[in-house]
């Protein structure tokens, strides 16, 4: 005579089968955000040039080689003068999803508020190249028991925009003294 199935058999190997389902979603799903990768920094300009500082506009880029979806919470970064070391900048980016073997573009803009005193910024352009270094974190932990960070670092030279700046400076100065002269003579 043949045992038949019994419900709680038939209960258990559903809640099993549940289980392991779960079990390797959750391992794809953690091996593809060890997947996301720091693609390149592309376009970067320089705009809003002023006694000031400037603004840096770019755009950074990511590739998700997982096999799923994956979730990228944020992306925070400094921009540091490579020179000396000083922080003159530093920016956060908001998250999205990057769909599994596709890449992602997130736009990025911050404001340096750094202008060099004219010895320092005539120092800098003594050399060949002024560059500054953008260094910056991928978030992507969004499950609560692991934290995923994809560390990026971009050298950029800023020596033409700094010209800009320092020309910019003679010339207000130039005005500023002619201005003087005029109002001295009359």
């Amino acid at each position: 005579m043949k045992n038949p199935i019994q419900p709680y058999m038939v209960f258990a190997g559903v809640t099993i089968l549940i289980l392991v389902s779960v079990v390797l979603y959750a391992g794809i799903y953690i091996y593809s955000l060890t997947k996301i990768e720091y693609t390149g920094m592309e376009n970067i300009t320089f705009s809003d040039i002023s006694m000031t500082g400037m603004t840096m506009n770019s755009q950074l880029k990511l590739y998700n080689g997982g096999l799923v979806r994956a979730k990228i919470d944020n992306i925070t970064y400094d921009i540091n003068l490579e020179s000396t070391g000083e922080r003159i900048a530093e920016g956060f980016i908001d998250g999205k999803t990057i769909l599994a073997g596709q890449a992602e573009v997130f736009p990025a803009s911050s404001r340096i508020h750094w202008a060099p005193s004219a010895d320092a910024a005539l120092s800098l352009l003594t050399q060949e190249a002024t560059y500054i270094l953008i260094n910056g974190t991928v978030h992507v932990s969004e499950l609560e028991f692991t934290e995923i960070g994809i560390h990026f670092e971009k050298q950029v030279d800023i020596e033409p925009y700094l010209a800009q700046f320092i020309s910019a400076k003679l010339n207000q100065t130039t005005l500023d003294l002619v201005g003087s002269l005029i109002d001295a003579l009359i």
